[in-house]
């Protein structure tokens, strides 16, 4: 069995900022709008570059939905651990404890992200849509080093990768 560990130990040197794209935030809504948590889950089991956090009542704002979410997401990892080479194996993907949004949301070259939110009979869908996909199986998760050194772009000040426009 692997070895797990936390990723506070160790530096990235691939994550890139990721763009705000409407076309994405559109694919989340629809799935949102399915309110079907059991229809989701079974999409997930074939589909990669997805996460969807599902709140019990309606009354909470939009930020507090986002930000629950990407708490909940990024909290995955230390709960449940990840390999120590930080690929994506078969067994990271089968395991019923593998953080797959934690995954999805530091997969290193994804670059853009849309997300929505729907109220659906006292619930509340948050639904992101990632690209380029994640979950990606014997990948790497993300690579360690220097913030930035893997990257033809850098945002110093944040220490994370730009995406390459066509126009660069």
């Amino acid at each position: 069995m692997d070895q797990l560990m936390t990723i506070t130990d160790k530096r990235k040197n691939s994550f890139f900022v990721k763009e705000y794209e409407c076309e994405l935030e559109a694919a989340a809504d629809e799935i949102a709008r399915g309110c079907g948590i059991d229809e989701v889950n079974e999409r997930r089991l074939s589909q990669t570059g997805e996460n969807l956090y599902v709140f019990s009542g309606g009354g909470r704002g939009i930020r507090e939905v986002i930000q629950k979410a990407i708490d909940a997401w990024w909290n995955e990892i230390f709960t449940q651990g990840i390999n120590r080479k930080v690929l994506f194996t078969k067994y990271i993907a089968k395991s019923p404890s593998t953080p797959l949004e934690f995954i999805q949301m530091a997969w290193a070259t994804t670059n853009k992200i849309g997300c929505a939110r729907m109220k659906c009979s006292g619930k509340q869908f948050f639904v992101c849509k990632y690209e380029p996909e994640g979950r990606i199986l014997n990948k790497p998760i993300y690579r360690f080093g220097d913030p930035c050194s893997l990257c033809q772009k850098c945002d110093e000040k944040l220490g994370l990768c730009l995406a390459q426009n066509k126009d660069n």
